[in-house]
C-alpha cells in the first residue's frame, strides 16, 4: 500500500473487488478520482460486499486494477476521519463520515418511485450522483408526506433536498473494443473466449443480466419473459437463430446453475411446439477481456435485453461492437442509446409483482416495464430475417458510446463535477528553517581595585 499523505484525505467505500454491476462501475469511479483528485488530494478506498457478489475482480497484472490495489486500506481501517467521504452504494445506506463533505454516488433505481429511505438517504449527502437522467427525475418527482402517528396529521413532505448531478458510466475503449471479422481477430477472440465456436448456429442472440426473482416473468430486466417470446417466435422453424443466455441466479454456484437450467426448462416446457430453438448458457464469471471477446465473436449477431435500468452498462459496452441492440424504451440506457441506430421496443408501466418488493430499495408501490409480446417478437424475426439493414444504425451508435460515453469522457466530467462542488482546502506543509547559531554568551569578570 502507498503510504499515507498529509494531503486532505479522500475516501471511497465502494465494491470495488467484486464481480457485480456496481463492482464494474466502483473500479471506473476509483480510476476516475485517481486522475482526476490525485494531485489535490490522498485518494483511497474501501472495498465492502456487494450481496453475494464474489470478490478477486481486481487483477494485480493490470496496471488500472493495480492503482486500485494500491489504495485499498486494509480490512477498511482509516487511519483518520476523512476530509472527503464518498460512498458507492444504494442510497438508503449512505452515512456521513467526511469532516467537510460527503458524496453518494448512485444507480438509484429502476421503477417509476423512489422508497422513502432512498429520498432520506439522499438528503444525508451534500451531493449525489446518479447515472442517468432517468434515475435523476424520478428521485426528483418522489415524495411523501410524514404523518404524526399520535395526532394523524402531517407533520412534513419528504423530498429530494440536496443537489443532484448525473455522472454517466463510461466504457472503458481499451478494453470494450470492435473486433473486425478476420481470420486473425477470429483467432484471438477464441483464443480468449473460447466455447462459442462449439456452437451450431451462425446467427444467435445474446442476453445478459442476472436473472434473479422467485416468480417467473417477474423479473427485473424481463429475462423469462425474453426467453418465452424468442422460443415462440422461432419454434417450428427449420433454419432458426440460438439465444446465448449469460446469467447467474447472485452467487455463482453448481447449485445456482442447476437452479437456472431448471427454470429454462420451465419455460420450455411451457411453449407447445414440435421444435424449439436452441438456448445456450454462459455461466460463471467472466473477465472484461472474456467479455469484449464474447461481444464481437462471429456467431453474436444482436443484443437483447428488455429490462429496467438504472444506466445499463451491457448495452454500452456491447454496442461498441458494432451490432445491432434490441432494448427497451425505457430507464436509464435510453440516455446513450439513440432510438434510430437501436430497436426500441416498446410496452407499459405496471406494479411490479410482490415477490420482487425489498424493503428501502424496491417499494411496492413502484411499477416498471413489462415489454408488448408482439412488438418483441417483430423485433426478433426483423433483425434476424433483415439483419445487414440494420448494420449501418449499429455502427453510428458505437461511434458515439465511443466517443461520447467513453471512461476517459467521465474522467472528465467528474472532474468537473468536484471542481465545482468541492469546497478549498489547505493542504498542510513542513517548514524547514535554516539552523539557528548557537547565541554567543556574555563572560562576566569580577574585578577589584
Amino acid at each position: 500500500m502507498i503510504p499515507i499523505s498529509n494531503k486532505p484525505f479522500l475516501v471511497m467505500y465502494s465494491p470495488v473487488s467484486t464481480f457485480s454491476g456496481y463492482g464494474s462501475r466502483g473500479r471506473d469511479l476509483a480510476y476516475s478520482l485517481i486522475q482526476c483528485k490525485e494531485p489535490e488530494y490522498d485518494v483511497r478506498f474501501i472495498s465492502c460486499n456487494w450481496g453475494n457478489c464474489a470478490h478477486g475482480a481486481l487483477d494485480e497484472n493490470d496496471p488500472k486494477h493495480k492503482m486500485i490495489l494500491d489504495r485499498i486500506l486494509p480490512g477498511g481501517q482509516m487511519p483518520k476521519q476523512p476530509d472527503v467521504w464518498i460512498m458507492h452504494t444504494v442510497p438508503n445506506e449512505m452515512q456521513r463520515v467526511g469532516i467537510h463533505f460527503n458524496i453518494l454516488i448512485t444507480a438509484g433505481v429502476e421503477t417509476h418511485l423512489a422508497g422513502v429511505e432512498f429520498i432520506e438517504g439522499c438528503n444525508r449527502a451534500d451531493l449525489v450522483l446518479v447515472s442517468s437522467k432517468f434515475t435523476k427525475e424520478v428521485l426528483e418527482r418522489s415524495t411523501f408526506e410524514k404523518i404524526n402517528n399520535q395526532t394523524k396529521q402531517r407533520e412534513a413532505i419528504i423530498k429530494l433536498e440536496k443537489k443532484i448531478d448525473v455522472l454517466f458510466e463510461g466504457v472503458d475503449t481499451n478494453v470494450y473494443h470492435y473486433l473486425p471479422q478476420t481470420s486473425t481477430s477470429t483467432m484471438l477472440i477464441d483464443q480468449t473466449f473460447d466455447g462459442l465456436d462449439e456452437i451450431q448456429e451462425d446467427f444467435c442472440f445474446l442476453l445478459t443480466g442476472m436473472f434473479i426473482g422467485s416468480e417467473l416473468y417477474h423479473d427485473r430486466k424481463n429475462i423469462a419473459t425474453t426467453i418465452k417470446i424468442f422460443l415462440e417466435t422461432f419454434k417450428n422453424k427449420k433454419k432458426a437463430p440460438a439465444l446465448i443466455l449469460k446469467t447467474t441466479g447472485g452467487s455463482p454456484s453448481i447449485i445456482d446453475r442447476e437452479q437456472l437450467l431448471d427454470r429454462i426448462d420451465i419455460i420450455r416446457k411451457s411453449v407447445k411446439a414440435q421444435t424449439l430453438p436452441n438456448i445456450y448458457l454462459v455461466y460463471g464469471e467472466l473477465t472484461d477481456a472474456e467479455m469484449n471477446a464474447m461481444y464481437n465473436h462471429p456467431k453474436v449477431k444482436a443484443f437483447v435485453l428488455l429490462g429496467n435500468e438504472g444506466f445499463g452498462r451491457p448495452y454500452l459496452e456491447f454496442s461498441i461492437s458494432k451490432k445491432p441492440i434490441i432494448c427497451s424504451n425505457y430507464s436509464g440506457h435510453t440516455d446513450f442509446l439513440n432510438p434510430e441506430w437501436t430497436y426500441y421496443v416498446g410496452g407499459e408501466l405496471r406494479q411490479i409483482h410482490p415477490s420482487v418488493v425489498v424493503k428501502s430499495i424496491i417499494p411496492a408501490e413502484g411499477a416498471w416495464y413489462y415489454p408488448d409480446i408482439n412488438e418483441a417478437a417483430n423485433a426478433l424475426k426483423n433483425v434476424y430475417e433483415h439483419y445487414v439493414s440494420y448494420l449501418e444504425g449499429a455502427k453510428r451508435q458505437a461511434y458515439r458510446s465511443k466517443t461520447e460515453f467513453s471512461l476517459d469522457k467521465m474522467t472528465e466530467k467528474l472532474g468537473l463535477i468536484l471542481n465545482e462542488h468541492l469546497p478549498k482546502m489547505s493542504i498542510p506543509i513542513t517548514l524547514k528553517l535554516p539552523p539557528l547559531k548557537p547565541r554567543p554568551q556574555k563572560v562576566e569578570t569580577n574585578e577589584t581595585n
